[in-house]
């Protein structure tokens, strides 16, 4: 008789996931949580990196899976990391839930219609100024760092960040 070792009721390290931080027209795209961790609070769409996967692609999938929306690859600015996370929920010693993400921003493209989907209750495009409650940790600091500059009539911004007016 073999004997084989019981199963782990949680995996040996923490799971890799992504977010996806998706602008348009001023008003960036957020998720009712449906499941743990954090349900039942607003966030960024995302899930878990596939094996196999790159972190761009595992955004882009799990954005059009939770809302419906499509992106970019030759977007401007190009999708890029922009922060990483780490979310764990239960005990100290032994989490229920324990991920490590990367925040993604992306750029929509076409239609900027979005639905809830998967995994989402609901999805919007918040304002910034006026974001839902109750907010998943660490979305609000995403928000105002991952925003677009705000564009000033006969004004652009530069590489560096700084305004410069348009002749």
């Amino acid at each position: 008789m073999t004997e084989t070792a019981p199963a782990l009721p949680h995996p040996a390290m923490p799971g890799v996931g992504v977010i996806a931080i998706a602008w348009h027209d001023g008003r960036v795209a957020l998720v009712l949580r449906a499941n743990p961790p954090q349900a039942g609070h607003w966030g960024f769409p995302g899930g878990r990196v596939h094996w196999g996967e790159g972190l761009v692609d595992a955004a882009t999938r799990e954005l059009a899976e939770e809302t419906g929306l499509k992106v970019r690859a030759d977007a401007s600015p190009a999708p890029e990391p922009v922060a990483v996370l780490e979310v764990a929920e239960g005990a100290a010693d032994r989490p229920d839930h324990h991920f490590v993400l990367v925040a993604i921003r992306l750029a929509v493209t076409g239609s900027a219609g979005l639905r809830a989907a998967d995994d989402a209750r609901d999805a919007i495009w918040a304002d910034p100024e006026n974001l839902p409650q109750p907010l998943c940790r660490d979305v609000e600091a995403l928000v105002t760092a991952t925003r677009p500059a705000r564009r000033l009539p006969g004004y652009r911004v530069s590489h560096s960040g700084f305004f410069s007016r348009l002749r």
